[in-house]
């Protein structure tokens, strides 16, 4: 028994380190990518820029032009979230054609501190190319002051892209 119990404690002193996951990074936003967005999607009533640093979108980038469906890939800092989602829009002409959730992805938690990768899939129909605004809005917006439920303005980000028709 007693060389048992040593042989597990040389193997588990011999055992190479475990290692923790690597850490979930925020990709650097361009600058460029940044400027093309906020020229040319300004922002609704009611919304804020998002402060850099807090969401980086990898997919799409501003300027793309994309299919259905339009797979959205990033990082977003946790308190963007409620329940490990927060709302993703694809707008043309101010009207919204498309939404779906941006889900956290595992091993990510949005209970955690730090950034959490995020996926959404919008799924879209046009007939012709068009000019478009994908919409990601926080789902936690503060409160208007400390003293009220009312919620303030979201932090908002807004990407243009082009819209292609499916291929016939």
């Amino acid at each position: 028994m007693r060389l048992a119990l040593l042989a597990c404690v040389a193997l588990a002193a011999c055992a190479p380190e475990a290692k923790a996951p690597d850490a979930v990074e925020a990709p650097a936003a361009t600058e460029a990518a940044a400027a093309v967005a906020a020229e040319a999607s300004p922002l609704a009533e009611g919304e804020i820029p998002a402060p850099a640093g807090e969401i980086t979108i990898s997919s799409p980038l501003a300027g793309a032009r994309v299919s259905s469906p339009l797979v959205v890939e990033g990082v977003a800092i946790n308190n963007w979230m409620f329940e490990g989602v927060f709302p993703a829009e694809l707008a043309v002409d101010g009207e919204v054609i498309a939404q779906a959730p941006a889900q956290q992805q595992a091993p990510d938690n949005w209970t955690n501190p730090g950034p959490v990768r995020f996926k959404a899939e919008l799924t879209f129909t046009v007939t012709e190319e068009k000019n478009a605004v994908l919409i990601l809005r926080e789902d936690s917006p503060r409160p208007v002051n400390p003293d009220s439920d009312e919620a303030g303005p979201a932090r908002t980000v807004r990407i243009p892209v082009t819209l292609l028709p499916m291929a016939q």
